[in-house]
């Protein structure tokens, strides 16, 4: 597999022990998806209870800073 260069991360999110637990049940529920359980399950319990994202568009251009709320800065109509 050729190696990739991920977007940078720009919030991050506490899940806590309880949603990685239930995010872990519900992939194991797609069971076309078996082949990949054990890889699954270990690379998410090495990230640990933090979602990472990144920030892929905006209407208004600004210095990247790490966020810990993906509403931050969302404005309404």
């Amino acid at each position: 597999r050729q190696p990739v260069s991920p977007a940078p991360v720009t919030a991050t999110i506490e899940i806590g022990p309880e949603f990685l637990e239930e995010k872990i049940r519900a992939f194991k529920q797609h069971t076309s998806q078996s082949p990949l359980f054990q890889l699954f399950e270990t690379m998410v319990r090495k990230r640990g209870t933090k979602e990472l994202f990144h920030l892929a568009a905006t209407m208004a251009p600004r210095p990247m800073q790490l966020e810990t709320d993906l509403f931050e800065g969302v404005k309404e109509d």
